[in-house]
């Protein structure tokens, strides 16, 4: 690593932002470009530079860069390249549990082989709001997890998922026990 190198990683480890601002605008072109290469789309590169960057940024401010080997352009390329997979395997999980969902929408229930406890269920189930209805579908009927939930559904994370689904049981449970 250059004498230069060295300099910008005691600035960015004294929380020098100029500095981080230089080398965003210097290294955001070939990242891009590079990018390129991996099938995201162009506002994903431009998402995962931002990260790969506050990455960077965070570990050159907790003294992780102290004995950096390779260039920051490297070592940033090289983050960029990990989170890039993480968010291709994250694409293909999602296109692969949306294809699996969709596979399991097209099931007709005969009423005829309803138990009368089923028939009165789907029948309150229709009542609920249409966020309850996906979210217990995507729980009950897909059987998609928690972390599953979080991803699909959009929602902020685990306790968001567990709350919402207990208020959708709760309000069906009300739905079917009414006489």
């Amino acid at each position: 690593m250059v004498n230069a190198e060295k300099e910008v990683l005691i600035r960015i480890a004294k929380d020098d932002k100029s500095v981080l601002d230089a080398l965003y605008k210097e290294y955001r072109d070939p990242f891009l470009n590079y990018f390129k290469r991996y099938a995201l789309s162009e506002d994903a590169i431009k998402d995962l530079y931002q990260e790969t960057m506050i990455a960077f940024y965070q570990n050159g401010v907790r003294g992780k860069l102290k004995d950096l080997s390779s260039s920051i352009k490297t070592y940033i390329f090289g983050i960029g390249k990990y989170k890039a997979i993480d968010m291709i395997r994250k694409q293909k999980k999602n296109a692969e549990l949306l294809n699996v969902s969709d596979e399991f929408e097209t099931i007709e229930l005969d009423e005829k082989e309803l138990t009368t406890e089923q028939q009165k269920l789907k029948r309150h189930f229709t009542q609920l709001g249409e966020s309850c209805q996906k979210m217990l579908t995507m729980f009950y009927y897909r059987g998609l997890d928690i972390s599953d939930i979080v991803e699909i559904g959009g929602y902020k994370d685990a306790n968001s998922v567990k709350s919402h689904k207990s208020r959708c049981v709760k309000q069906l449970r009300s739905l079917v026990n009414k006489k």
